[in-house]
């Protein structure tokens, strides 16, 4: 009795699931039995033909090629064993080499080594068609996707926060995700955590990513974080496109978290540590960072640059002058009354003055260069002349460019601002943070330094510092500058900076 081996293979696990492989067997089964065929061995691939590499595909090649003596491969038909032109010569190599002989049982042909050439010429044929019949599936599905996109509708699976609706095939809010997407979202905006600190924040404070994973990955979250599809837009092999489905994040709060990730790679941290001051100061003369060290038992604290043995010429700085330098930091962004009433009395000026159109057609013409840059970048990628890496790199910096514009253009355009109250919120500030300061313990200190400066650096025992908007408006340049002065820049300023001024005056008031 002549031996046999059996391939059987499915597409995708649904044609698995729906039977075709039982079926293979089945079928295969009563053909053996008929041709008086023994059995020795069965491989299985569920995956697609159209490229070479299949696992258990591989593994019956090198079966065949070991056997002793000639054998049976039999498989239901020519695009169940291949369908691509490498597979076909291995499979025409041992069956010449190694005399065995492949049954296709439901197209009633045999090819062994005496099978005439126009026999394999015909088969050759149907190779061919089954190869175009899958790259012509791919294009096609390819195509539908696109048509897909360009109407607002998402080719896949729903992000985390989101549901695919089976009823309107839709795009929905998933309530329960969306509360930790969107408490994620406000919390790395903050700059205070790191995304390993900010998934434990967020296990903490109750939020539960799943029943049977509570805690996202670190990973996890930064690919949250980063999809642009919670500001309503679908980021798809590089391109994006405008979806139906409602956004969760407004785009301020995006471009605030994007920027969270600009700073080394991930946000500023605070982490209680042993020195208080620890990863808030760096060097301004060779950028690396300050650090603690214990003087005299430990009864003194100073702290030095950590590249002082690689020649930094900063000395060292007690810990308790930085404490005074701190204090006066707080106290310098106190603003002169007279220059208060001077920048309320000119805010109120513009509950009247609402001409715009200067700012918003400026505004429109950079939105449509960026847009016009992006297709000429995407065609320089057709034609070659960027490789699809650097295409991807420019297309993110377009995209984010045009984010920002987007969300300038819909702060300018709003009509209902009360200016006034804006401008009060902001004066206000550096009073609401002396008097915070005044009450908080050191780690509350910290935070309140993380919240009002993005930078402070220390050269010659002197401390510079950087301020984080709004608060660089109230800062001593700014004021001598006297831009509250200019109406149309007072309103833009304020309108620019409304989620800013009211962001961090909910943040200093809680």
């Amino acid at each position: 009795m002549q031996e046999a081996v059996q391939y059987i293979r499915v597409s995708s696990d649904e044609q698995a699931k729906g039977g075709s492989l039982k079926a293979q067997q089945r079928e295969g089964g009563e053909y053996l039995k008929k041709q008086g065929l023994n059995l020795l061995a069965e491989f299985k691939d569920v995956e697609t033909a159209k490229s070479s590499g299949r696992e258990d595909f591989i593994t019956m090649l090198q079966f065949l090629k070991k056997a002793k003596k000639p054998m049976v491969l039999l498989v239901e038909k020519t695009d169940r064993l291949y369908r691509n032109h490498e597979d076909m010569v291995a499979v025409q190599k041992l069956v010449k080499a190694g005399g065995h002989e492949v049954h296709l049982y439901k197209e009633g042909e045999i090819l062994g080594p005496a099978t005439p050439s126009h026999t394999w010429l015909i088969h050759y044929f149907k190779v061919a068609m089954a190869t175009n019949y899958v790259e012509n599936l791919s294009e096609e599905i390819k195509k539908g996707r696109k048509e897909k996109l360009l109407a607002g509708g998402y080719p896949h699976r729903a992000p985390y926060g989101y549901r695919n609706d089976k009823n309107t095939k839709t795009i929905v809010i998933d309530e329960d995700a969306a509360r930790f997407v969107k408490e994620a979202f406000k919390q790395f905006g903050t700059g205070l955590y790191s995304l390993q600190r900010l998934g434990v924040k967020l296990h903490e404070d109750g939020f539960i990513y799943k029943p049977e994973i509570s805690q996202m990955t670190k990973s996890g979250l930064a690919k949250l974080l980063k999809n642009p599809f919670y500001i309503g837009e679908m980021q798809v092999d590089g391109e994006i496109y405008p979806g139906k489905h409602e956004p969760l994040i407004d785009k301020a709060l995006w471009l605030k978290v994007q920027e969270a990730f600009r700073k080394d790679g991930k946000p500023l941290t605070f982490n209680r540590q042993e020195f208080k001051y620890a990863h808030l100061l760096t060097c301004y003369e060779c950028g690396s960072a300050f650090v603690g060290e214990h003087k005299k038992d430990g009864r003194y604290t100073y702290y030095r640059c950590s590249a002082r043995k690689q020649g930094c010429s900063q000395g060292y700085i007690p810990e308790k002058e930085l404490d005074k330098h701190f204090d006066r930091f707080i106290e310098s962004l106190v603003i002169d009354p007279d220059i208060v009433s001077a920048i309320l009395a000119a805010a109120q000026a513009l509950a009247n003055d609402t001409s715009l159109d200067e700012e918003i057609s400026k505004t429109q013409a950079e939105i449509k260069r960026y847009r016009i840059n992006l297709k000429r970048a995407l065609q320089e990628k057709i034609d070659g002349n960027i490789d699809n890496k650097l295409y991807l790199e420019i297309s993110q910096e377009y995209h984010n460019s045009i984010r920002r514009l987007e969300d300038k253009l819909s702060k300018i355009t709003v009509s209902d601002l009360d200016f006034f109250k804006l401008a009060n919120n902001l004066v206000d500030l550096p009073r609401t943070l002396l008097e915070r300061w005044k009450t908080s313990n050191t780690n509350q200190k910290i935070r309140l330094l993380n919240i009002v400066s993005a930078n402070f650096s220390i050269s010659d025992g002197k401390m510079r510092y950087e301020l984080k908007e709004p608060l660089s408006l109230i800062g001593k340049t700014a004021l001598r500058e006297v831009w509250w002065r200019n109406v149309d820049e007072l309103r833009i300023t304020l309108t620019l900076q409304s989620c800013n001024i009211l962001e961090i005056s909910g943040r200093l008031v809680a």
